[in-house]
């Protein structure tokens, strides 16, 4: 079995459900810097949404108050009373009982309706700086980070739907070992040197196969992540196995979708995803690896000993 991160969102999520009976307790807040064990004996993802459904049903006389339970007395921190907004597919059709997570320096949780509408229940004084969002768009839909804005009367409000494309092509399985090797989907090529290990996050662990297979989906427009659009990225490909984290650097090959120069040098942009150590990088822009458009123009490719150290949102820029 894959080894499982820490602090991954989902695991966040599935201890702190675990430590209530799942019907009787809203979802609690859970400490992001604390060891949760291991998650691999949940059996199937779809008991994430169950349990988030279920844990949304409370008996506590104080869960209908409408006002900050905890940290109030924390400085600097401000009421947030719910987290709100939409989950969609790329046709903008809502995406059905999606596991929603808001995470920074604590994670809260829920599940979207049947329309993709959520509400993420808080009720914590706390500072917000460097909390994203999390749409759990495994195993069909790609997954997202997005920066949090600030809350306006209690309220964390996103009010543009949050779009997560269907992958489109499937290819074989990265290998759990430290063999190595090139791997691809679609128009997507990685080349995992020989030697290196690779840590598969808990959703695609329980996934099976299928979660340690190479997916890609290339978008352009509005799906490009608002965060990558703003750096200059106009075409980017979600990867999976999403935040799929490699000790020495991935090499990328994508195809040359925006016309630039042969031979002219190139940024790989990706969407950060740390939510624990600061400062936090979950759904901004970082560079992380220099490359070059080949000789005919075809294809960008990561330099030599340049990579990313993990899968998740890429594009290509010129360099800057």
């Amino acid at each position: 079995m894959p080894r499982l991160p820490r602090t991954a969102h989902l695991a966040l999520a599935l201890a702190a459900l675990a430590a209530c009976d799942g019907r009787t307790l809203a979802p609690a807040p859970v400490d992001a810097t604390v060891d949760r064990g291991d998650a691999s004996e949940i059996s199937d993802t779809s008991e994430i949404s169950e349990a988030f459904r279920d844990a949304s049903v409370s008996t506590d006389a104080d869960a209908d108050a409408d006002v900050c339970l905890e940290g109030v007395d924390v400085p600097g921190a401000r009421c947030v009373l719910r987290v709100t907004g939409r989950a969609v597919d790329e046709r903008g059709a809502g995406l059905s009982n999606a596991v929603i997570t808001w995470c920074g320096a604590v994670c809260f949780g829920a599940s979207a309706d049947a329309q993709g509408n959520f509400t993420v229940d808080v009720r914590t004084a706390l500072d917000t700086t460097g909390y994203s969002l999390l749409v759990h768009g495994r195993p069909d839909h790609a997954s997202v980070h997005i920066p949090s804005p600030p809350p306006v009367d209690g309220v964390v409000r996103f009010d543009a739907p949050l779009a997560v494309p269907r992958y489109t092509d499937v290819g074989p399985v990265l290998p759990e070992g430290t063999a190595g090797g090139t791997f691809t989907a679609g128009d997507v090529q990685v080349t995992v040197a020989s030697g290196t290990r690779l840590e598969f996050d808990v959703e695609d662990a329980l996934l099976g196969e299928l979660g340690q297979r190479l997916r890609s989906v290339r978008v352009t427009g509005a799906l490009v992540p608002a965060a990558l659009r703003e750096a200059g990225v106009t075409v980017a490909w979600a990867l999976a196995p999403f935040n799929l984290l490699a000790d020495r650097p991935v090499a990328v090959q994508l195809p040359n979708a925006t016309g630039l120069a042969a031979g002219s040098a190139v940024e790989f942009v990706v969407l950060g995803q740390e939510i624990v150590r600061q400062p936090t990088t979950a759904g901004r822009a970082l560079v992380a690896a220099t490359g070059r458009i080949s000789a005919d123009g075809m294809s960008a490719t990561t330099a030599s000993g340049s990579g990313i150290s993990f899968l998740t949102w890429v594009g290509v820029r010129p360099a800057r």
